[in-house]
């Protein structure tokens, strides 16, 4: 499995202009050296540092190919640059699995979850639940982790 962890280009938001600080993405290095055992490539894209354009972020998605992309975003104002990543995402391919974790998904679940694009919504600790969550989607196990995956199953959300 190739997972793409993104950091969204906050400059896509108007909020932006209130936050414009970059910040290392200690939570997607951290999440990418714990699932690296799991996975056959696993990489950390930051398109805010890196100051990517959508086009660019598309085009990195289709170099690298990845089964699933994780995305994180750290407050509610920023959130579209998150829900963007995701609609990039499935203009690539819709059979990417999307997932996005940080404290905006958290604290506003539903309200995350509820975008077409987004597949899986991580709420809490996602070192804790994405290993389990990984092992789920390469059929290692059956079941989704216990706590901390939002979820549609036709057309209903699923809190777990």
């Amino acid at each position: 499995m190739k997972v793409l962890l993104i950091v969204p280009n906050w400059k896509w938001c108007e909020e932006e202009k209130n936050v414009n600080y970059p910040y290392p993405p200690f939570n997607l290095c951290l999440l990418a050296a714990i699932i690296e055992k799991h996975c056959t490539k696993v990489d950390v894209l930051d398109a805010y540092v890196d100051d990517l354009s959508q086009l660019q972020v598309m085009n990195e998605i289709k170099k690298f190919k990845p089964d699933l992309v994780g995305t994180t975003v750290l407050m509610d104002q920023l959130s579209y640059a998150g829900h963007e990543v995701c609609r990039i995402v499935k203009d690539v391919n819709k059979k990417i699995v999307t997932i996005m974790g940080g404290v905006y998904t958290t604290i506003n679940t539903m309200h995350a979850i509820q975008n077409k694009n987004l597949d899986y919504a991580c709420a809490g600790e996602g070192e804790i639940v994405f290993p389990q969550f990984i092992q789920y989607l390469k059929k290692k196990v059956k079941e989704l982790p216990e706590k901390g995956i939002v979820y549609k199953r036709n057309n209903e959300i699923i809190n777990n």
